[in-house]
């Protein structure tokens, strides 16, 4: 539903900006309804004759790769000592049934501590030769498209998860690294560029406070430097406590709105991650289902710079000098400049609701950015109308 209620609301606005509707194609994402999964062993040793759970078999959805960590530990069961050495998945997924928006099933993360998913009688003997703070942790149940891999992504996922909500700032920290290096593969787009990522989803903090988080990031491969690179991406972490499906939305953004000293790319390939706890205060037991999943590519004529039929009959028209926006990209605000005193200010989000609207007083105005992304300002007077792109991070 929020899916259609998206794209009508970008037509309305291209229709009400430019006088045409746009179009807008949509493409599944892989197992993106969560109705296909994959079934992963548990993992065993024997003391004596004795065999002794270490961690239970478990299931995640086809396609989408999980965090594991490698361990490779002597430990003592009684008289006996065993080595456990085996990957540690550090994930605890499930399929949610019943109501849900796609299909017959939904995919649940749960954030969890070691002691969740290790078996009592392992934890007991082995908590005392962990780390404490490992002990301690919250660790957030991650699914990525793509292969992750364990040994570099681990160390950055505390400055990935520190990012969020700020897009700028996540795209600029993979920018200069070989991507494949963190996750390899991801979505094939071919010559498909996302415009946004819709989904649905439900959320339960264990405490309050907490909320899930979903990432979405476009690489392309360089020939010249051999390795695949961020091209563009986005986020949206208000996926908080609501009891029953809603719709979210993820807009995608090219690097180059927010560091104009990388060129604007098309991706050709997309990595998606959905994170059941990206905040600072991760709770065990929070948990996040989400389904159907789609990427969708809204194509409107581009935003003029000028306008020249006045809303209120004929008029000169307001021309490029007329409406001045500064600093862009801006950050928490911006200023507007605009030589038509009293003119309307309209700002919407990239998927068309408008998110404020303002009126122009001595000539200024200025502008509270609802956050990091790609806007839209219609500058609205009785000469005529103009748009502007404003790029918040």
């Amino acid at each position: 539903m929020h899916s259609l209620r998206g794209a009508a609301s970008s037509l309305l606005l291209a229709s009400l900006l430019f006088g045409t509707a746009a179009a807008q194609t949509s493409m599944p994402v892989p197992c993106g309804s969560f109705e296909q999964w994959s079934s992963h062993p548990g993992y065993s040793v024997t003391a004596g004759f004795i065999p002794v759970s270490v961690y239970s078999s478990f299931s995640t959805p086809t396609g989408w790769d999980y965090l594991s960590y490698p361990v490779n530990q002597s430990i003592s069961l009684g008289i006996t000592t065993v080595t456990v050495d085996t990957q540690l998945p550090l994930i605890k997924a499930s399929q949610e049934s019943g109501s849900v928006p796609a299909g017959n099933s939904a995919v649940k993360l749960q954030s969890f501590k070691l002691s969740d998913i290790i078996s009592s009688a392992v934890y007991a003997v082995a908590a005392g030769s962990i780390d404490p703070e490992l002990t301690s942790e919250v660790f957030p149940s991650i699914l990525t498209t793509g292969t992750v891999d364990i040994d570099r992504f681990i160390p950055m996922m505390g400055s990935l998860i520190s990012n969020m909500g700020n897009t700028g700032a996540l795209l600029s920290s993979l920018a200069d690294i070989d991507v494949n290096y963190l996750v390899s593969g991801g979505i094939a787009l071919g010559s498909f560029e996302p415009t946004y990522l819709s989904g649905s989803y439900k959320y339960h903090s264990a405490v309050g406070g907490d909320n899930g988080g979903v990432v979405i990031l476009g690489t392309r491969y360089n020939p010249l430097l051999h390795r695949r690179e961020v091209v563009g991406g986005g986020d949206n972490i208000a996926l908080t406590d609501h009891s029953s499906y809603t719709a979210f939305t993820v807009d995608y953004h090219s690097l180059h709105d927010y560091d104009a000293s990388f060129a604007e790319q098309a991706p050709d390939s997309l990595i998606v991650m959905l994170i059941s706890s990206a905040s600072q205060n991760r709770q065990q037991g929070s948990w996040m289902c989400v389904d159907n999943l789609n990427l969708w590519h809204v194509d409107p004529p581009e935003p003029p710079d000028t306008t020249t039929v006045g809303i209120y009959g004929p008029a000169a028209g307001v021309t490029a000098t007329d409406v001045v926006v500064y600093p862009n990209p801006a950050h928490g605000q911006c200023t507007v400049k605009c030589a038509a005193d009293g003119a309307l200010l309209k700002l919407y989000s990239s998927d068309g609701r408008l998110m404020l609207s303002e009126k122009v007083e001595g000539g200024t105005a200025t502008l509270a950015l609802p956050g990091s992304g790609v806007f839209l300002l219609q500058v609205v007077s009785r000469e005529g109308s103009a748009v502007r792109k404003i790029v918040g991070n």
